[in-house]
């Protein structure tokens, strides 16, 4: 987990499981555990991305109660490469 580009309302958030410990609900239990922590610090949103062809991320981003936002695009993802990505947001406040 990551938070990045953290401002005095927002922050993007970032994740990553490691392969040999996908599909343990890992990155799912880490993200609303994430979401509590930005809420307990004043945050008022969060922000992902994912590309458009990891319907896992976007499942989880899904659970965690984000949602999407705008339109597909084509973004520089963390690897360097050209990708079409997503954003989703999570508004914080109750």
């Amino acid at each position: 987990m990551v938070f990045f580009d953290i401002t005095s309302d927002d922050a993007e958030i970032g994740y990553w499981v490691v392969p040999v410990h996908r599909g343990r609900r890992i990155a799912c239990r880490a993200l609303m555990l994430a979401c509590e922590l930005a809420r307990s610090v004043g945050l008022k949103r969060l922000r992902a991305r994912t590309v458009t062809d990891n319907p896992i991320s976007e499942r989880v981003l899904c659970k965690a109660g984000f949602e999407r936002s705008g339109d597909v695009r084509p973004e520089v993802v963390p690897s360097g490469k050209t990708e079409m990505s997503v954003i989703y947001l999570l508004e914080l406040e109750e």
